[in-house]
């Protein structure tokens, strides 16, 4: 088990009264670590929701710390995932290219080079370790997406047409609405040509999938409970450099089966909901004629 000599904890707010005696459970798993370190921690008495609730609290975060772990409640990783990110977040602590070290891969089996891990240019956040230099670029309201989307006309800040179409869509969307904080990490690496850490196997399994979760409230077959494995002797690769094969397979194929599912069910639901409001016109109408 690993014993780590220092926690800090954040915890949101009950979104409503239902949520109080679930909020106080939580908070009480704190009272399990029974080994010897520091414990820091913010309660929050509101619900801030997932967008300012875990942005703000990974800032709190490096206020206190330069570098560390990231782990959400319904995240579980591997024991050697923290030995392995402690070894990353050493090698790499002065390279400020490097900005995101994940535990989760989602090649399914395709192990991308002989080292232990590859360079991405895609940030996965189900467990995750980065630096305070790295999140200082994080802005959650990407205040200068206009200037980057002129930017990017002059001189594409992707590597081929179909993945830039795919992150401008969801930058878009980030930048428009007020629900979300992980594609704002991923906008602040991509802009700076940042490059993530990703292990050669998945070192995390999410339990969050079913229908208390705030977004993943259908088991997805790919990504929920997801098993994790352990990290032999750690070899590097000798250049670093974003595989750009990796990073289209994630995007058609994990990103995009996902996408798909959740396009689905959105269409499914506009048809019902337009189906509703048609037959409602109709009874509405012939009441009239009555």
């Amino acid at each position: 088990m690993v014993k780590p000599l220092h926690l800090f904890v954040a915890a949101d707010g009950p979104r409503t009264s239902d949520d109080v005696e679930k909020c106080m459970k939580a908070r009480d798993e704190l009272k399990s670590v029974d080994w010897e370190c520091t414990i820091k921690k913010v309660f929050s008495e509101t619900n801030k929701g997932c967008r300012l609730g875990v942005s703000s609290s990974i800032t709190w975060f490096f206020q206190q710390v330069e570098e560390g772990i990231i782990l959400e409640d319904d995240c579980i990783p591997h024991s050697d995932f923290f030995y392995f990110a402690e070894s990353m977040i050493v090698r790499y602590r002065d390279n400020p290219q490097v900005m995101h070290i994940t535990a989760g891969n989602y090649q399914f089996g395709t192990k991308r080079g002989e080292a232990s891990y590859y360079a991405s240019r895609i940030a996965h956040i189900w467990g995750w370790a980065t630096w305070r230099r790295a999140w200082a670029h994080y802005d959650l309201d990407m205040n200068d997406f206009p200037s980057f989307l002129s930017k990017n006309k002059e001189q594409s800040f992707f590597p081929n047409p179909k993945f830039e179409k795919y992150w401008l869509f969801f930058f878009n969307r980030a930048f428009r609405e007020t629900r979300t904080w992980d594609y704002q990490w991923v906008y602040a690496i991509m802009k700076n040509q940042g490059i993530c850490i990703v292990p050669n196997i998945n070192m995390i399994t999410n339990v969050g999938f079913g229908k208390e979760a705030t977004y993943t409230k259908d088991v997805h077959p790919l990504f929920s409970n997801c098993k994790s494995y352990p990290m032999p002797l750690i070899t590097h690769p000798s250049t670093l450099y974003p595989d750009e094969e990796a990073d289209q397979y994630t995007i058609t194929y994990a990103f995009g089966k996902l996408s798909l599912t959740t396009l689905l069910k959105k269409w499914w639901n506009a048809r019902k909901e337009k189906k509703n409001f048609e037959n409602s016109r109709k009874v509405k109408s012939s009441m009239m004629k009555n």
